[in-house]
């Protein structure tokens, strides 16, 4: 049976010169068709043959859209320990070994790459397979949650600015290249950022790619800007002095920021770090929370803007509260007070009287079918 579908792999790719996914990853038509008769000889045995292979290879999750395998690579240290806690580099795309941004590999890291299942820059489908990927690693891998980064180019880079800032608590840093943007900014208030751009570009002006920079600079987020002439559409030109790969190994999530600023369209993707955003008030507008907590560390003065939010709800971790005392919130100028001890979560709910009322349990009543969720066939 081996052999026999070895064989027509082999005649159903006799005309390739290439498999999409770049040369450093599958080789040639051959080559492909060897790799896919190993897989499938691993698949018949019983033992779990990915958990002892190292370095550079493919490997795949089952999707939970149609149940097909979504194939990805994988890096995996050739010193790999399981009871060691390694950082995670997410690549969008699909990108060579060869390619410069990339940072050298790292016996502290594991490497991702990714492809999108659709071509429209890591939204609906293929934003789902970062995340069904993501989980599949973390499954089989020792990640530290503290070292997760992500990058991408062109529309990958656009891509990596697009998941940082809807996930802004899984990463610890972000390096969108020469990517059109087209996100919440203030979402990357706490991911540190890389970004790079030629002033040549043909395809994605660098203009954009200032603009954005500018715009965090003026709200005083962590990035780092760099540009290079003579490029055009690419990372060739990079300066391997720049340092990238130090950079990512210096990144260290910070899960408990003080100030959490937060929007987005979707109620399914509504967490940032400690705050995450349950129901609307029109399903059909953008919700914002923009929370600070005052004072020092563990402090339970809260203050909070909220817009097109119907419930919120808010964690409250030992490192930011104090937990054993009254926590007081002011929302769109109105004091509340929850007694202390505190549980670990809250809930932030619009009243009849268009105030709001704190609750110790989700206010939310049951609701029979399926929600709904703004938005077009990406949703």
């Amino acid at each position: 049976m081996v052999l026999a579908r070895h064989e027509l792999l082999h005649r159903r790719l006799a005309g390739v010169d290439l498999f999409a996914v770049g040369h450093d990853v599958v080789g040639t038509p051959r080559q492909a068709a060897a790799s896919l008769c190993r897989s499938l000889e691993d698949f018949e045995g019983e033992e779990d043959v990915y958990a002892k292979r190292r370095g550079r290879f493919e490997t795949a999750f089952r999707s939970t859209v149609d149940g097909s395998g979504q194939l990805y690579v994988l890096h995996v240290p050739s010193s790999y320990d399981p009871a060691k806690k390694y950082g995670l580099r997410i690549f969008l795309g699909a990108y060579s070994r060869r390619d410069h941004f990339r940072p050298d590999e790292s016996p502290d890291c594991i490497d991702a790459t990714l492809w999108p299942r659709t071509n429209n820059s890591w939204r609906g489908l293929t934003e789902l397979t970062f995340r069904e990927a993501l989980r599949d690693i973390t499954r089989h891998y020792n990640i530290d949650p503290d070292r997760v980064c992500i990058g991408g180019a062109s529309k990958h880079g656009a891509g990596a600015w697009r998941l940082a800032s809807r996930y802004p608590h899984l990463f610890a840093g972000a390096m969108p290249l020469f990517g059109y943007t087209d996100c919440y900014l203030e979402n990357l208030g706490n991911v540190p950022t890389w970004s790079y751009h030629d002033s040549t570009d043909p395809v994605v002006p660098v203009d954009g790619t200032r603009a954005v920079v500018n715009k965090l600079r003026s709200k005083g987020c962590p990035i780092i800007h760099a540009e290079t002439a003579g490029g055009g559409h690419g990372a060739t030109r990079i300066d391997p002095a720049w340092g990238m790969g130090g950079w990512f190994q210096t990144l260290r999530r910070n899960p408990f920021p003080s100030a959490v600023d937060y929007t987005t369209l979707t109620p399914d993707v509504g967490r940032s770090y400690w705050v995450e955003i349950l129901e609307f008030s029109d399903p059909n507008q953008p919700a914002r929370s923009r929370a600070r907590l005052l004072g020092s560390e563990r402090s339970n003065e809260l203050v909070l803007a909220l817009d097109n939010i119907d419930v919120l709800a808010i964690d409250l971790p030992p490192g930011l509260f104090n937990r054993e005392k009254d926590l007081s919130i002011a929302v769109e100028g109105s004091p509340l007070i929850l007694a202390g001890p505190l549980p670990e979560r809250i809930y932030l709910h619009r009243t009849a009287e268009s105030g709001y009322g704190l609750s110790r349990v989700d206010p939310r009543p049951a609701k029979p079918g399926r929600p709904y969720v703004a938005g077009g066939l990406n949703s």
